[in-house]
């Protein structure tokens, strides 16, 4: 009996757990645990980390080569038309069937492009010419979002600031991380990549070539139109100064030369030229004072143009400077007596005919 209890004492204590044994299982355990839970993704800090950031990616941002082609197709080439067109309304001012067709394209173009770059960008972020470059316009924060119709209109409003003082503005794209311009700073925009649809870029293909030949035609057209009106202006000028340039030297002639037998019909004639109130004046003082002294003293006088020169001239005034040799001869001394004298001559249109209406010895 004594030998039993005794051997049971001496086995009781081999079936104790060792603690030793039990901390470095737990240890294991909740090492084991630890890495199971890392790895199931349920480490609060490790998925923070990998949150991705809202700001689009820098290749996503439209390059400065595209934009160019862009902006020339929706900007550049309508401004050209309608420079074009506006120049030749301004010139041929005085010729309606010209000046009308030109202000009605241009108003038409600018209409065109407005509806491109507002509306049609503002709607769904694309341009023709961003079509055919495969560009699209959106919000910066909002993705996919186009930028309002007013937002567009504001946006190329702004690009006053890329250009003023400096065009710096539209070269910042070159070193801007989202590609901005000033404008597009200014409007919260941006320009991203987004390939177009090729039947999208076929239909902007075309509306482009149609606007590049618009513009060709347009510009060829109107100046040819500019060219030929300027050309009638000037051969219209040149002619009405030789016109006006003779007829002031050949009526300068009439008033100045008469005969004693025939100074009557000689100043008669030459009053024909007058108007206004030199006519008046000049009636009054030939019939006063000129015939009276030629029939007494037997005065021939012959008067003969050295030159003139041409003041200025319109469709209805011209003043020309007429110089005048002049030899006088009378009963008292038949030796010819020579004069030279300069006459300012002013001239008016009246009906299809040029008349003096001052003539002024200077």
């Amino acid at each position: 009996m004594t030998t039993q209890v005794s051997d049971t004492a001496a086995t009781t204590p081999a079936t104790d757990p060792d603690p030793d044994a039990v901390t470095e299982e737990s240890a294991s355990t909740a090492s084991g645990a630890n890495t199971a839970e890392s790895a199931c993704g349920t480490d609060t800090p490790a998925s923070d980390a990998d949150a991705p950031d809202i700001a689009a990616p820098e290749a996503e941002y439209a390059g400065w080569r595209p934009r160019a082609l862009a902006f020339a197709v929706d900007t550049i080439c309508p401004t050209a038309v309608v420079a074009v067109t506006l120049l030749t309304a301004t010139v041929a001012d005085a010729d309606r069937w010209v000046q009308v067709p030109a202000l009605v394209v241009a108003a038409v173009v600018a209409a065109a492009a407005i509806w491109n770059i507002g509306y049609r960008q503002g709607s769904t972020g694309r341009t023709i010419g961003k079509t055919l470059a495969g560009l699209r316009t959106r919000r910066t924060l909002d993705a996919g979002t186009p930028p309002g119709v007013a937002r567009a209109l504001f946006r190329t409003a702004a690009h006053v600031v890329d250009t003023v003082p400096l065009p710096a503005g539209w070269f910042w794209p070159l070193r801007d991380t989202r590609r901005q311009t000033f404008s597009d700073k200014l409007a919260d925009t941006v320009v991203v990549t987004a390939e177009s649809a090729e039947a999208d870029r076929s239909r902007a293909r075309t509306v482009a070539l149609g606007g590049f030949a618009l513009l060709a035609l347009v510009t060829v057209a109107l100046t040819a139109t500019q060219y030929t009106l300027q050309y009638r202006r000037d051969r219209a000028t040149e002619q009405t100064r030789a016109e006006v340039a003779r007829i002031a030297g050949d009526d300068t002639v009439a008033l100045l030369s008469y005969k004693p037998d025939t100074v009557r019909s000689d100043l008669s004639a030459a009053a024909g030229a007058l108007t206004g109130d030199f006519l008046r004046y000049y009636r009054d003082y030939t019939t006063k004072v000129v015939i009276p002294a030629a029939e007494e003293k037997k005065v021939d006088t012959k008067a003969r143009v050295a030159g003139s020169a041409v003041l200025s001239a319109d469709d209805r005034h011209a003043t020309v400077l007429v110089f005048i040799d002049q030899t006088t001869t009378t009963a008292d001394d038949p030796q010819p007596a020579a004069m030279s004298s300069t006459v300012r001559v002013d001239l008016v249109e009246s009906g299809h005919d040029w008349r003096i209406s001052q003539f002024e010895p200077i």
